[in-house]
């Protein structure tokens, strides 16, 4: 340092001439092998990352694979509950839907089959959306569907007018299509609206989008040997207050007060079964079986 100046001065010692070689030499070796170094880690990693599974391409097949839809009734197109589920499902996020629904009233049919062949025509549901009319029973109508359009991952049957509860389950159309679904090996889910004035057929509608939002998953991959998806879903329109939750109960062995209105301002807890959940104001969702 110069004092004087205040200015750093940078003092160097000559080297003998032999050993600035050496250290050039040396540098050079160096700088040399950590290339060398770099270019094998930087191989090794392309080749391991190759034969890894690129988890951005499968995040992006799951996130853009679409879910195909069969809506059925045991109604017909002679009241809203088609169109109010078919409103609420097309919502959904990577979504098909056709509708196949039988050409007249079909209620208290249960799976009963007649005789074909079948046939479906082209025709509109009462909102005007596109749908096959096919002349026979709700059973019939998911047959028909599943041997002429193509084959759907799930099958949602509603908007019932009125709850089908405990015994009642057996004679329902609405039941009875997703029951045949269900036997085809397809997962399936029946949906009613309690009776009221009027039926609020969006309530149901709306607990059913809900349930192909959760079940998604479930019903696209499948557990290995886990029985066929099948459910009833069961939403009372509520005089006064409102539905209070959804429970998850067995359905009733009988069908006493199974279409007694319900009291949604109750406070009671645990019901034992469908129609105890239904009368007490919750959404009711119960498993079912192909059988009963």
């Amino acid at each position: 340092m110069n004092e004087a100046s205040g200015v750093g001065v940078l003092a160097i010692r000559a080297r003998p001439a032999g050993r600035t070689r050496v250290a050039t030499t040396r540098t050079r070796t160096s700088q040399l092998g950590r290339r060398v170094a770099a270019t094998c880690v930087a191989g090794l990693m392309a080749v391991t990352l190759s034969a890894l599974p690129s988890w951005a391409a499968v995040t992006a097949k799951r996130a853009t694979t679409t879910l195909r839809i069969l809506i059925t009734d045991d109604d017909g197109n002679t009241t809203p509950g088609i169109d109010a589920l078919f409103q609420a499902l097309r919502l959904l996020p990577r979504t098909q839907i056709v509708i196949a629904m039988p050409a007249t009233n079909q209620s208290g049919k249960g799976d009963t089959t007649t005789p074909g062949p079948h046939t479906g025509v082209r025709t509109t549901t009462p909102a005007g959306h596109p749908a096959y009319a096919v002349d026979g029973t709700p059973a019939d109508s998911v047959i028909w569907a599943l041997a002429h359009l193509r084959r759907p991952q799930l099958v949602v049957s509603g908007v019932n007018n009125g709850q089908n509860l405990g015994a009642l389950t057996k004679v329902s159309g609405t039941v009875g299509a997703a029951r045949t679904a269900a036997r085809a090996g397809i997962p399936a889910l029946a949906v009613s609206q309690g009776f009221g004035n009027p039926t609020l057929y969006g309530i149901a509608a709306h607990y059913a989008a809900r349930w192909v939002t959760s079940h998604r998953s479930i019903v696209l991959k499948p557990r290995r040997n886990a029985p066929i998806l099948l459910q009833n879903l069961n939403v009372p329109t509520c005089a006064t207050g409102s539905v209070r939750a959804e429970v998850t109960v067995p359905v009733a062995a009988t069908a006493t007060d199974a279409v007694s209105p319900p009291d949604c301002t109750s406070t009671a807890t645990h019901p034992a079964d469908d129609i105890t959940a239904f009368r007490e104001g919750y959404a009711v969702l119960s498993r079912l079986t192909t059988t009963s």
